[in-house]
């Protein structure tokens, strides 16, 4: 697994860990199912999405740097639900993450039995921010993004680093 994905759009270059966006996606998924599965394919690489919709991947290989999932009317309402409902989610949160999940080993136990496409959600390490401003940032650079990707109407590079 990857330890963190790199994300490329023009003049925009930024880092995640992989364990804290399969957090981030998992604390979506139980606020909007749906705006978790859209962000998840707009932020994976495209033979993810194609794998999921059994769909051809042709020549594809994961191994490489390639383009994410790209669906303007996808990214549109994403970029919107992040910032009117997302985002005053995690506001309103009166725990911390580790605490609205009862605790750090609880968190990672459930987002690591995910199923459908969240089975690819996993914390691999002991540790994943706790606080909910961090994830709120993170928000604010997957927005970023997306707006970019919309603005320049091409899809946002992916690559996997150790």
């Amino acid at each position: 697994m990857p330890l963190d994905i790199r994300y490329k759009i023009e003049n925009i270059d930024t880092y995640f860990r992989k364990d804290e966006l399969s957090t981030l996606l998992f604390y979506i998924k139980d606020i909007n199912y749906d705006l978790a599965t859209k962000l998840y394919f707009l932020l994976e690489k495209e033979i993810a999405f194609r794998l999921e919709n059994h769909l051809d991947i042709g020549n594809l290989d994961a191994f490489n740097d390639m383009s994410a999932h790209f669906d303007s009317g996808d990214i549109e309402e994403s970029i919107q639900s992040i910032a009117n409902q997302v985002i005053p989610s995690l506001q309103n949160e009166r725990l911390n993450i580790w605490e609205k999940y009862g605790g750090f080993d609880n968190l990672k136990n459930e987002v690591n039995n995910g199923n459908d496409w969240s089975f690819n959600l996993n914390i691999n390490y002991d540790y994943v921010p706790e606080y909910v401003d961090y994830y709120i940032d993170m928000l604010i650079e997957i927005k970023e993004l997306l707006q970019k990707s919309l603005d320049l109407n091409t899809p946002i590079i992916v690559s996997y680093e150790d």
